[in-house]
């Protein structure tokens, strides 16, 4: 074809198209858990300091004893990110259905047949009758819980970007809100199939 790249489009090419497509979506959700988990970390203090005691309990030297395979062996790092994701999902709108075409009655609901439904993950990770202060931020609720691990890209990369750069952040700095007014940040998310989040100012002082 005139004006055509010699490279001539393989397989491997369409292979790695949408691995990409997923990955550029990977950063998008991973920086939006890790700045929500920030807000909570700087607004819970006592539950950062019992991450940052755990963290010197394996890495007592700090970043020269880090190393991402004692990270990965800290429950507590990981139920905060649960708790972070439980709270505010990177992607908060739900699986969408439609309903047969001969309606649908559900308890005292009544939905017309072919409609398209959904219910947001955002609303039913909030929810009293699922949750136990569905509203609060308390990532023990996580322990005992078994989260099946399955090896998929790029999940699995997301989480270890997550346990990486929280840990890092929690072994070598406190975390402050800037200001009072940033606790506003709270309820100012946005819908926009990622959840798109207003700016979030916090204050890094180093611990060593």
């Amino acid at each position: 074809m005139a004006g055509s790249s010699s490279h001539e489009y393989s397989r491997s090419d369409a292979a790695h198209q949408p691995v990409h497509a997923l990955l550029r979506a990977d950063a998008d959700t991973v920086s939006t858990a890790l700045t929500n988990a920030l807000f909570y970390l700087s607004t819970h203090p006592t539950i950062l300091s019992k991450l940052q005691s755990e963290l010197d309990h394996t890495s007592p030297h700090g970043m020269q004893d880090w190393s991402y395979d004692k990270v990965r062996e800290i429950k507590y790092l990981d139920y905060i990110i649960n708790e972070t994701l439980r709270l505010k999902p990177s992607v908060s709108g739900g699986l969408t259905r439609v309903t047969p075409p001969e309606d649908l009655q559900i308890d005292d609901i009544y939905i017309p047949g072919k409609m398209i439904v959904s219910v947001p993950t955002f609303t039913i990770q909030r929810d009293e009758r699922y949750f136990t202060r569905a509203r609060e931020f308390i990532p023990e609720r996580w322990e005992g819980i078994s989260i099946e691990s399955v090896p998929v890209i790029p999940f699995s990369q997301a989480w270890m970007e997550g346990r990486m750069s929280l840990s890092m952040i929690a072994l070598e700095y406190h975390v402050y809100m800037a200001d009072e007014g940033q606790v506003a940040f709270d309820g100012q998310e946005r819908d926009t199939f990622t959840l798109a989040l207003p700016d979030l100012f916090v204050e890094f002082k180093p611990r060593r």
